[in-house]
């Protein structure tokens, strides 16, 4: 037999079982009993348990042979080391920290599928949860039938602990599935595969083998699958490099994006210090990339800051935008507002500040307290799905950090064209909204990027080397264009607000011949920038300084090999790529971009939007 004919059940069998706390007086209101549960559990436990996921399970067979557990038949024994494993991994790290299991058969029964292996039972998950309790290994929390509000649950104890010091344990996450479906309580729900979601496997199951084979590290120290993060007093858990997709609502429509790799739960100021390969990284993101695909899919412009309201900290504007397009109804998202904003009055104050947002972003407006932002994070969740396996065709491994991706420092210019790709078949053909991504951590209170800068001219001008870049003729790129962004001049200068914006094809695509505009003001702005002198750069460019100067100038034509060495030393000072803003401008040919369109959508508006075929086919 490989298990037992019933689970234990009896709490005199184990050894470090302790009578969970619970509400008992027949005379006292259902209500009051609840109270008193709740109030019971928060005493009890601060902090939440960890749910038991079975996910992790050792690479040699042997290596709890310390324990001396006595044999039993193979599949009791796999769940068996599958909890040990489990129980050490959290205790480690935390070792008051308890791990929560459901004793009912329903739970089993509904979950054994897909989520969790066929021999993870209701018997032998009991099973092996008594038996390590009664051998000491484990301590045990066994809940009465119909307790309130705190499933069992079990931690490792001292003595499992204190076994293990010493035993080097190789750990490695084994997950059951990577498409995982949510319901409305984040609960995983059973469902049928089909082509999309086969697909979705097949590509994870590409983006994790690359992020398995390459060495990630933190601080100069690889970082591999099962060590123990912590960091800045923050306890991380067991590094995790394999990532997983959650779809919400028990829809596929509604998010999708990529969670699981520890890269995503340590605290922000640490992601700089992340190697991959041993080489150092960048990290660009896309800050407001929610309201910008909100305007685009609803077909309008957006313009400006979208979390600019005068005498309102943009902090808080910003959160309670977010709060708008991720609720299911506007006095939800009030509620949410306004217990952030907290004291008396809260309530009124985000009432008001709704209206302001509410009349500020009044062509979206209809899409507040509608849930679109799940809509919203299904269409980032393409473009990372596209993006992440555009750099593997090229040999370059991404780490995701939901709208943000971290690259080697060489592979810049790369993740620059990805995100431009990905912005392109993922806005289509409405109208614009503002995309600018920076190339450092985000914060919600960094003061936005100027936006409607001088970009691309619309002719190519002869231009000499010494014209001062306030001299040149601005010529605005047309709304909806991919552009890229070259940062500002240092502050106190006598130029004003010198942002450059210029055609993403200008300087991502160039191949050779005569240089774009773009090409030739963005060098003129890098130049200036970094005070370099004409000479120094024809020098790096491999020519003389009166061919540079004509290069620059657009009358001669510049080979493949110089070229490319002034692509890289444009995406060397480039800040990000992103989508341009204002209103449509007519360009002249020579310095068009062929922007690539997927059709059109006869239903703009987000709520009723469809599946977003074109990307995926594009993946």
């Amino acid at each position: 037999m490989d298990d037992p004919k019933s689970a234990p059940t009896s709490p005199d069998n184990t050894l470090q079982t302790q009578e969970a706390p619970h509400v008992s007086g027949l005379s006292r209101s259902k209500l009051s009993q609840r109270r008193e549960a709740k109030r019971c559990v928060a005493e009890r436990d601060g902090d939440r348990d960890h749910p038991l996921g079975c996910h992790w399970r050792l690479v040699a067979a042997d290596e709890f042979a310390a324990l001396k557990l006595p044999p039993v038949p193979d599949p009791s024994a796999i769940v068996r080391a599958q909890i040990l494993a489990e129980a050490y991994i959290v205790g480690r790290a935390e070792p008051d920290r308890w791990i929560s299991y459901s004793r009912r058969r329903k739970h089993y029964a509904d979950h054994r599928s897909r989520y969790r292996s066929r021999i993870y039972t209701y018997r032998r998950i009991l099973w092996a949860v008594e038996h390590l309790a009664e051998l000491g290994l484990l301590d045990h929390q066994k809940m009465s039938p119909g307790s309130l509000g705190r499933q069992s649950r079990f931690k490792a104890s001292h003595v499992l602990l204190e076994l293990l010091k010493q035993t080097p344990l190789v750990l490695v996450q084994h997950p059951n599935e990577c498409i995982i479906l949510r319901d409305q309580d984040k609960k995983p729900v059973p469902y049928d595969d089909n082509a999309q979601t086969r697909k979705w496997r097949r590509n994870l199951e590409k983006i994790n083998a690359a992020l398995l084979s390459a060495t990630i590290g933190l601080k100069g120290r690889p970082v591999r699958e099962g060590d123990p993060l912590s960091l800045g007093g923050v306890n991380i858990g067991a590094a995790t490099p394999r990532l997983h997709r959650i779809f919400n609502q028990s829809n596929f429509e509604f998010g999708g994006r990529f969670y699981g790799g520890w890269w995503q739960n340590i605290p922000s100021e640490y992601r700089a210090d992340i190697t991959i390969n041993g080489a150092p990284t960048v990290e660009i993101d896309y800050p407001r990339l929610h309201p910008s695909l909100l305007y685009a899919i609803c077909g309008h412009s957006m313009m400006g800051d979208p979390y600019d309201i005068p005498d309102i900290e943009r902090r808080l504007v910003k959160r309670a935008f977010n709060t708008l397009v991720n609720a299911d109804t506007r006095i939800g998202a009030i509620r949410a507002i306004a217990r952030k904003i907290g004291g008396k009055g809260a309530f009124a104050k985000a009432a008001d500040l709704v209206s302001q947002i509410q009349a500020k972003h009044a062509p979206v407006a209809h899409n507040f307290g509608s849930g679109a932002g799940r809509r919203l994070m299904r269409r980032d969740s393409d473009m990372t799905e596209y993006l992440l396996l555009c750099l593997l065709k090229r040999g370059i491994v991404a780490l995701p950090v939901h709208d943000s991706y971290i690259v080697e420092e060489s592979a810049k210019g790369a993740l620059l064209e990805a995100m431009a790709k990905a912005l392109e078949k993922c806005i289509k053909n409405n109208a614009p909204g503002t995309l600018v991504f920076s190339n450092n951590v985000p914060q919600d209170g960094a003061p936005p990027a100027a936006a409607g800068a001088a970009a691309g001219a619309s002719v190519l001008p002869s231009l000499i080397v010494d014209v001062p870049l306030a001299d040149l003729p601005a010529a605005p790129v047309p709304a909806g264009s991919v552009v890229v962004f070259f940062p500002e001049f240092p502050p106190g200068g006598d130029l004003g607000s010198t942002e450059l914006a210029v055609l993403a094809s200008h300087v991502l695509s160039w191949r050779g011949g005569i240089a774009p505009a773009g090409v030739q003001q963005a060098l003129r702005h890098e130049m200036q920038r970094r005070s370099l002198p004409h000479t120094e750069v024809a020098d790096r460019m491999g020519v003389s300084s009166s061919q540079f100067a004509n290069i620059l100038q657009g009358r001669f034509a510049a080979s493949a090999a110089v070229a490319s060495r002034i692509r890289e030393f444009l995406v060397e000072g480039a800040e990000t790529v992103g989508i341009s803003i204002g209103h449509p401008a007519p360009i002249a040919r020579d310095a068009a971009m062929s922007i690539l369109t997927l059709g059109t959508d006869p239903h703009p508006g987000l709520v009723d939007s469809g599946p977003h075929r074109e990307l995926e086919q594009a993946v």
